[in-house]
């Protein structure tokens, strides 16, 4: 559906084309093209189909002053013959009994709502049975709201007022009244906040049910509110609401209600209709309605879909049935008549743009905002359905720590998505509900303590059916044996910062485990730096910056769906066992974006026209990728050369491609042949390049990376700025999100951080620049054929240029990403590669040493890597790179010695 709404004539537009489309379509072929009907049953999805299309349709026919034709006149003819059908006692179709279902109870509040909204039009068309049926069905369902305890009990409300609008009883429909109002007071909890029910269940039925069915039904019977805080409340709550909802008009994900998309807003719609609105609410309404019809809300078949985008059938509940989306209508009251005047000095206040961040005291959100996102940390709201029920899984849609706009909270048994477990012994341990929940002195600063509970949750009080008494006291019993988790958390600069502190696990070893909001699996990998791991996804990219105790970085996969219905992936970090005290990270989250700032242009001259050398290897695909990243770096006399090393020029055809793809760049690209087996043969044929032509400088890089986009600006800027001779940048290692978690864990395959102007004593040829100048000055050396073979070669080189008064720098701000190979990821890829580094020392860095110093120093590496895995296994750390690294290193510098070497690069 193309319609946007902007004014009043396209919301009563889209409000009549809904409302059409819902009521005439065919409910029973809807119901059964889901595939399976919701928890309460076909005959109560069938009737939540009428009810909640027929509260919209309500809604659009209470507004329209022509007689109805057409599809109106056919909706009107259906509405009138299914209430006549299922009410009246001499038919043999009818809805469930309230006793029989209590689904039965909800639907009578949108039945009543409707109803009351068209009057005399609709009830003088009814049969005098049908009518009576109506009331009799309607009462018994308010026999059911009366005695639940939580937002049913409003459900009374609507139906009071339809008997008091119809002059039944009406002594005791002011009662019911009274009394439902009382109790919900009772859960009234400040700010503009109801919870669900006693406790501390905070999420969007404070929306569409506490603020929404006293103030509309009021409105309805024509009278005032019934209590002037309710207006109060409502005002209170639309800036904290306001808050909740991204500056596209994505409300947050949290609690069960998405499902219903627009119907968060409704409180919006209320302020409207009751004339108290503030000046901005208008505008954000239909942001947010535009916001859902962008995302999908309506399907090809004009019905509103389940979910908060598109088709997103795994955001609705157990319950849900195939039209239960249609409580969206509660965003469209304000297109009833009004008999409010509107008044603004109530408001004058509220029109305050929310701050970047901000603590929603009651019910306990840290929130975020940025211009793309809401995120919040949620140390006050839990599931206490979930809770008190005792039931086997925990409520993902609100114990977990983070939530955002754009995420649903996918978990596992061993990690939640934007949410931290604890692992005592051999049990797994998730947030069940807060016990404290304060804000810190500084402003953006919240803290909270939760009772752990296990996962799964298999510890439920005998006797589901015993005395309540017996269940609280096992439930005490209970509580007093959990760990509990102790929160603060404070934001800044778009990081959220968790301190967490364990209690309470009787001596027993554990360890914290937290996992980043989860993006889309699909097309995402993961990248590792310094104490920060990162899951890059191809819209939106997780990061978690570990500050102590989280030593263990890899990535949690399989946690189930995400909004877009793919795979969710997360970063993941663990502490050790045996930990004690507390452990603090940050987490970022954010659009993916790729940064394209260059640094400052060269101070010097002489580095305006670098040679980019790539030497190639049956890597078609790996070359196109880099070879594109290059392509807009290149400037001045900048140009590549590719150098095929290949028996056969099988890499020119796709060069030759790519040059007619750069149109008038395509000079920039350029061809070389090298059929001498061994990379060191290839390195030399960009040499000889470089000494036949006027570049200035070489940068080295492989076929298997992508340059970021300020990479090789970057190398020129600090080798011109610094001086420098040898200028080395930074390898990112991106992983596949299948990497075992061992690897990432142990910090396999990643670089070293390095410092921008920190020297070395020799560099890779994986991302490094060699000035002209000092490559000449030095008489021109090449590499080493000796190493083709083996690798090293480009080790050998830059030593010896340093030994020769050469100055190596690092570059941090040069990086390529280097995407890791399925192959490599295992055991024997890594050992032979710890070997062969081994190896390739022995050659270099110990050269000019004797046979049998280099043997001791063999020994003694291989030794001291074995004490140090010895002393990390009983400690918990399990296998470390720099571990395993030391070990396989110092048996390839013996093994040198014995002149046993591993030939990785052999030619077959």
């Amino acid at each position: 559906m193309s319609i946007r709404v902007v004014d009043e004539a396209s919301w009563r537009a889209l409000a009549e084309t809904l409302a059409l489309d819902g009521v005439l379509a065919d409910h029973c072929a809807v119901v059964d093209a889901r595939g399976r009907p919701s928890s309460n049953g076909r005959d109560a999805d069938l009737m939540e189909a009428f009810a909640r299309t027929f509260l919209l349709f309500a809604i659009s026919e209470s507004g329209a002053g022509a007689e109805p034709q057409g599809r109106r006149a056919e909706a009107w003819d259906k509405v009138v013959a299914t209430l006549d059908e299922v009410f009246d006692p001499t038919t043999t179709r009818t809805w469930p009994r309230p006793e029989d279902n209590r689904q039965a109870a909800v639907e009578a509040a949108a039945l009543a709502l409707g109803v009351l909204m068209l009057g005399e039009r609709l009830t003088s068309q009814l049969s005098d049975s049908a009518l009576a049926g109506l009331l009799s069905w309607t009462s018994a369902c308010s026999e059911v709201a009366a005695v639940t305890a939580n937002n049913w009990r409003l459900f009374a409300l609507p139906i009071a007022g339809l008997h008091l609008r119809l002059g039944e009883r009406p002594r005791l429909w002011r009662v019911r009244i009274d009394e439902g109002l009382d109790v919900v007071d009772s859960w009234y909890a400040g700010g503009g906040w109801y919870s669900d029910g006693q406790g501390r269940t905070f999420d969007y039925y404070t929306s569409f049910a506490y603020h929404f069915y006293p103030l509309v039904t009021a409105h309805l019977l024509g009278e005032d509110p019934w209590r002037e805080t309710q207006v109060d409340r409502l005002l209170e709550f639309l800036p904290a609401l306001r808050t909740l909802v991204s500056e596209s008009g994505a409300p947050l994900r949290h609690g069960r209600s998405l499902t219903y998309r627009a119907a968060t807003v409704a409180p919006y719609s209320v302020a409207l209709l009751t004339g108290h609105a503030p000046s901005w609410v208008q505008a954000h309404l239909d942001l947010t309605m535009n916001h859902f019809l962008e995302s999908g809300m309506v399907s090809p078949n004009g019905l509103v879909e389940l979910g908060a985008a598109g088709a997103d059938d795994a955001t609705a509940q157990p319950y849900s049935g195939a039209l239960a989306s249609y409580w969206v209508s509660k965003a469209f009251v304000h297109l009833l008549p009004s008999r409010a005047t509107p008044t603004t000095s109530r408001s004058a206040t509220l029109a305050i743009e929310p701050a970047n961040v901000s603590v929603l005291t009651t019910p306990g959100f840290l929130v975020e905002r940025s211009p793309d996102l809401v995120r919040i940390a949620n140390h006050g709201s839990y599931d206490r359905v979930e809770v008190d029920a005792r039931r086997r899984s925990g409520s993902a849609d609100y114990t977990h720590l983070e939530y955002s706009s754009v995420t649903s909270p996918a978990r596992s048994p061993e990690a939640h998505a934007g949410s931290v477990t604890v692992q005592v012994g051999r049990r797994h341990y998730e947030r069940s509900k807060p016990l404290a929940v304060e804000p810190e002195g500084e402003v953006g600063v919240i803290a909270s303590t939760w009772l752990l509970r296990p996962i799964p949750h298999t510890d439920r009080p005998p006797g589901r059916v015993g005395r309540q008494l017996r269940r609280e006291r096992v439930q005490r019993y209970l509580d007093r044996a959990r760990p509990l988790l102790t929160t603060t958390t404070s934001a800044d600069d778009g990081a959220m910062r968790h301190e967490l502190t364990v209690s309470r696990t009787l001596g027993r070893p554990f360890r914290l485990a937290f996992a980043g909001l989860a993006v889309d699996a699909p097309g995402s990998h993961v990248e590792l730096d310094s104490g920060a791991v990162t899951v890059r996804g191809v819209s939106w990219s997780s990061r978690i910056e570990t500050r102590t105790r989280f030593t263990r970085l890899s990535v949690a996969t399989g946690l189930g769906p995400t909004p877009a219905g793919g795979g969710a992936a997360s970063p993941f970090a663990r502490s050790p066992w045996r930990f004690s005290g507390s452990a603090t990270l940050a987490t970022r989250f954010g659009p993916t974006v790729t940064d394209g700032s260059h640094p400052e242009s060269p101070t010097h001259d002489d580095l305006t026209a670098p040679l980019v050398a790539v030497a190639t290897y049956r890597r078609p695909e790996g070359l196109r990728s880099l070879l594109g990243s290059l392509r807009d770096q290149l400037a001045g006399g900048a140009r590549v050369v590719v150098v095929d090393n290949d028996r056969e020029p099988t890499a020119r055809d796709l060069v030759d491609g790519l040059r007619q793809e750069w149109g008038a760049d395509g000079w920039r690209l350029q061809y070389l042949h090298e059929p001498r087996p061994g990379i060191a043969a290839a390195r030399n044929a960009a040499l000889e390049h470089l000494a036949s032509s006027d570049h200035d400088g070489i940068v080295f890089v492989d076929d298997d990376e992508v340059a970021r986009p300020d990479w090789l600006a970057a190398l020129t800027h600090h080798a011109g700025s610094s001086r420098a001779d040898v200028v080395a940048g930074f390898v990112r290692s991106t992983f596949p999100l299948d990497t075992p978690r061992w690897i990432l864990e142990a910090g396999f395959i990643q670089q070293k951080p390095i410092t921008t102007g920190d020297r070395a004593v020799t560099a890779a040829t994986n991302t490094t620049l060699l000035r002209r100048s000092t490559w000449e000055a030095q008489d021109r050396p090449r590499f080493d054929p000796a190493f083709s073979e083996s690798g090293g070669s480009d080790t050998a080189f830059f030593l010896a240029l340093h030994r020769a008064g050469a100055v190596i720098e690092h570059c941090a701000e040069a990086v390529v990403e280097e995407p890791v190979e399925p192959g490599r990821l295992t055991l024997r890829w890594l050992a032979r590669r710890g070997f062969r580094i081994g190896s390739g020392k022995s050659r270099t860095l110990y050269l000019g040493r004797s046979r049998s110093r280099r043997l001791l120093l063999g020994l003694h590496q291989t030794a001291s890597g074995l004490r140090r895995l010895a002393g990390d296994v009983p400690a918990g750390r399990g296998l470390r790179a720099t571990t395993f690294n030391t070990i396989t290193g110092g048996i390839g510098v013996v093994a040198e010695v014995l002149h046993l070497r591993l030939h990785e690069y052999r030619r077959r």
